[in-house]
C-alpha cells in the first residue's frame, strides 16, 4: 500500500509540474498542491465542463481521452 500511495504521490507531482503555470513554482508549493489534488472520475461521454462555465480546479487527465469544442461565436454557421 504504501509503495503504491509513493508512485502516486509522485505521478501528481510530475503532472503538476509539467503544468506551464506551475513549472517555476518552488517543489514545497508543488508538494503542497499535490497533496490537495482529488482525484474524479467520469463516464464515458461525460460533459465535464460547458463553455463559458465559470471553473474554480484545473483538470489533469491520469487515463482516456477528451474531446474540447469550442464554439467561435463570430463564425457564421
Amino acid at each position: 500500500m504504501e509503495k503504491n500511495n509513493d508512485f502516486d504521490f509522485k505521478f501528481k507531482h510530475k503532472m503538476v509540474k509539467n503544468v506551464p503555470f506551475f513549472r517555476e513554482i518552488d517543489d514545497y508549493i508543488i508538494q503542497k498542491i499535490v497533496y490537495l489534488l482529488k482525484p474524479r472520475f467520469y463516464d464515458k461521454d461525460s460533459v465535464i465542463v460547458k463553455q463559458g462555465d465559470e471553473v474554480d480546479r484545473i483538470y489533469l487527465l491520469r487515463s482516456g481521452s477528451v474531446v474540447i469544442d469550442v464554439k467561435n461565436p463570430k463564425k457564421p454557421k
